[in-house]
């Protein structure tokens, strides 16, 4: 620690102002960061929710269309008059005894065509209950029972008779024997049985058989990832149809009961390491539900993670040349004293730094050229001083010096005389000599 004050204590200004302007930023930025991460993070989980509600209710519309074009090819045999004076006649036996009855007395040619054209209907058959032979057609090389007394002893049957004529729908699995002495292929199934206008009188058992591929590939193209999986569920709660990964308990959780299911025809349902995310169709009530493994955290935060710390990075790195340009423009007049203080210090008096700025640094800088100003003024006076005083002390010393200095030179000339027996000469000079001593001394 004392190491890191000591090499801190040593930096320039300019540094210092740089690692503070860090220290104090990097925070800030940190938490920024933190918040975006957290929002990103709610962002990613509602996106990927979203996605996956919206590609759920895409796969429930698609399915629907499918059964819609079921629907309405068995709608419209129910309706049409044709087929229902077949269904209604008395006249078994003539009738039977064609065998293009259903071609010549029934629009089924139109029929063939319409399912042709869907390309995923591949069976339908129409059974009376008068005794007329049965129609059926298969376009996937599978067949039909024939007979409608092998139809009768089963399950569906008395699930079409108890519905009153509604619509149900089954998947068969191509080894089932319920509708088909073979079948080349799983097949959801649109069955029904046609009734007079009062309900009360059978006329018919009807059936349409489409493709399980078309299904499939639907629920293929909704399922995004490998661990992912797609239940249909009908109306009753039982699993119709599924593709992918379907987990045993998410199964048995979504299959056991209906409680799960909230208000309304969309929604998500969180179970075990899953979220399902369900859509019920309107028209039928059949539930499409999506099996997706919950989002673990660590994966969303990678890809939450990446924007902010990219950012943070950037502004890091961008904020460097930044704050070296703020700290040189607030060291540069800094340094431009440091510089003149040294030349001052030096002997240089004529240091004088320019005031650019009315700041604390303009202040400094003035208070330093008036620092300058003042000790010249000072030195001035008082070397002006020192110097008229030596020239006092000088004057003073000469004063003292050249009357010793005359005294002792015309004394030496008066005995020079007086040892010349020049008498007269030597009283010249000692009267000179008392004249120069009054003048000199005022008269003293």
């Amino acid at each position: 620690m004392g190491y890191i004050k000591a090499s801190f204590s040593r930096m320039s200004i300019r540094k210092k102002l740089v690692v503070y302007s860090y220290i104090v930023i990097t925070p800030i930025l940190l938490i920024i960061s933190v918040i975006l991460v957290v929002k990103n993070y709610e962002k990613t989980q509602q996106t990927r929710n979203l996605a996956q509600e919206q590609n759920v209710q895409s796969l429930e519309d698609s399915i629907d269309v499918i059964k819609h074009d079921m629907q309405n090819i068995c709608t419209y045999l129910c309706v049409n008059e044709e087929i229902s004076k077949i269904l209604k006649s008395s006249d078994i036996e003539n009738l039977n005894q064609n065998f293009r009855l259903w071609l010549d007395d029934a629009p089924m040619n139109m029929v063939l065509d319409m399912i042709a054209l869907k390309g995923y209907i591949k069976t339908i058959a129409i059974y009376p209950e008068n005794g007329v032979k049965s129609y059926v057609r298969c376009l996937d090389s599978s067949s039909y029972v024939s007979k409608i007394d092998s139809i009768r002893s089963t399950e569906m049957y008395e699930r079409a008779v108890d519905a009153k004529g509604a619509m149900l729908w089954t998947f068969a699995r191509k080894d089932m024997r319920e509708f088909y002495q073979a079948s080349r292929s799983d097949k959801v199934v649109l069955y029904r049985e046609i009734f007079d206008l009062s309900k009360k009188k059978k006329l018919g058992f009807l059936a349409i058989g489409a493709s399980s591929d078309a299904f499939l590939d639907l629920c293929k193209n909704a399922v995004l990832a490998q661990e992912e999986g797609v239940i249909i569920l009908n109306p009753n709660g039982e699993e119709f149809l599924r593709y992918g990964n379907c987990d045993l308990d998410v199964t048995t959780f979504l299959t056991e009961d209906m409680t799960w299911k909230t208000e309304g025809i969309t929604g998500t349902k969180k179970c075990s390491n899953y979220t399902v995310f369900w859509s019920q169709s309107e028209k039928d009530g059949f539930i499409v539900c999506k099996i997706v493994p919950r989002f673990v955290a660590s994966d969303l935060l990678k890809q939450s993670v990446g924007t902010p710390l990219i950012l943070l990075a950037v502004l890091l790195i961008g904020l460097c040349p930044i704050l070296l340009f703020i700290s040189n423009i607030i060291t540069k007049p800094l340094h431009r004293l440091s510089i003149a203080m040294k030349k001052f210090r030096k002997g240089d008096f004529t240091q004088k730094i320019p005031v650019t700025s009315q700041d604390e640094l303009g202040a400094v800088a003035e208070c330093f050229n008036k620092m300058v100003e003042d000790i010249k003024k000072l030195i001035d006076t008082n070397y002006v001083m020192a110097l008229h005083e030596k020239e006092s002390e000088l004057t003073a010393l000469q004063a003292q010096i050249n009357p010793h200095f005359l005294y002792n030179t015309l004394d030496a000339l008066y005995w020079r005389a007086i040892d010349c027996d020049n008498e007269e000469i030597g009283e010249d000079i000692l009267a000179l000599s008392n004249l120069f001593r009054l003048v000199l001394g005022q008269g003293k």
